[in-house]
C-alpha cells in the first residue's frame, strides 16, 4: 500500500450524510405532497370564490356552482387573503358545499422543497470540500484501530518491475481471532522497502490497520519499515 500523510486533517463525513439523508426524506415528503394535492385536485371541480370574512384561523368564502349560491363556508388556509378577495377553491363532485383551497398543501410542499435543497447542497458541499481538505488522506490508517498480522512469508517478486526499476516485496500475512477460531489471510504488496530486518527485531509481526471490526478492509503503513 502507499504511505499516507499522516498529517492530514480527519473530518468526520457523517454530519454530512445526515444531511444529504434529510434532504431524500424532505423530497419524497414533498413529492408525496405534490402527488396527493393533484390527485385531490383532479377528483374535484374547481371554482372562483370570494372571502366575506376571517375569523381566525378560519376563511369564509361565498361562492355560486351548478346553479347554486353557497355562502359563508368554511375554509382552513396557512395565509390569510384579504376580504373582498378572489381565490379559488375546489369543489367535492359529490357535495358543492364542501368546499377545500390547496394553498396550505402548495405552501407546505414548497417549506419540504426548499428544506429538501439546503440539507441536499448543505451535505453535498461539506463532502466536496471534506475531500478537498484532506485530500487523499486514508482515514483507516488516521482513525488508528490495528491488529498484529504474523508473516508467513516474504518474497521478492523479481517479474515486477517499478518506474525507476526496482522489484516490490510482496507479504503474506495471516491473523486469528477469537483463541484461533478464525483466520484472515492478507497480501501486502506494492513494498519497496527490505522488511527482512524489521521482521527479524519484532519477530515476524507487521501492524495492519483495519476499519471498525471488518477485517477485510486494511491498510498496511509500509513507512514504519524504513529504518533511520
Amino acid at each position: 500500500m502507499e504511505n499516507q500523510n499522516n498529517n492530514s486533517r480527519i473530518i468526520p463525513k457523517g454530519s454530512f450524510i445526515f444531511c444529504i439523508a434529510v434532504g431524500i426524506i424532505a423530497f419524497a415528503i414533498t413529492a408525496f405532497c405534490f402527488v396527493t394535492m393533484n390527485a385531490g385536485q383532479k377528483n374535484k371541480v374547481k371554482t372562483q370564490a370570494t372571502v366575506v370574512s376571517i375569523t381566525g384561523d378560519s376563511v369564509y368564502v361565498d361562492y355560486s356552482y351548478g346553479g347554486l349560491d353557497f355562502r359563508n363556508v368554511e375554509l382552513v388556509m396557512f395565509s390569510k387573503p384579504s376580504v373582498g378577495e378572489q381565490i379559488t377553491v375546489y369543489l367535492d363532485k359529490e357535495d358543492y358545499s364542501s368546499a377545500v383551497n390547496y394553498s396550505m398543501s402548495r405552501q407546505i410542499t414548497v417549506i419540504f422543497l426548499v428544506v429538501g435543497s439546503v440539507f441536499s447542497l448543505a451535505g453535498i458541499a461539506g463532502l466536496i470540500l471534506r475531500r478537498r481538505i484532506m485530500g487523499r488522506v486514508d482515514t483507516i490508517i488516521q482513525v488508528g484501530k490495528y491488529i498484529y498480522v504474523d508473516v508467513d512469508k516474504v518474497v521478492y517478486e523479481t517479474s515486477i518491475t517499478s518506474e525507476d526499476g526496482r522489484h516490490p516485496f510482496i507479504l503474506y500475512c495471516h491473523y486469528e481471532d477469537f483463541k484461533g477460531k478464525h483466520r484472515h489471510d492478507y497480501v501486502l504488496d506494492n513494498i519497496y522497502t527490505n522488511p527482512n530486518a524489521y521482521l527479524a527485531a519484532n519477530k515476524n509481526r507487521l501492524k495492519l490497520y483495519i476499519k471498525g471490526k471488518n477485517y477485510r478492509k486494511y491498510r498496511f503503513d509500509s513507512s514504519i519499515l524504513e529504518t533511520k
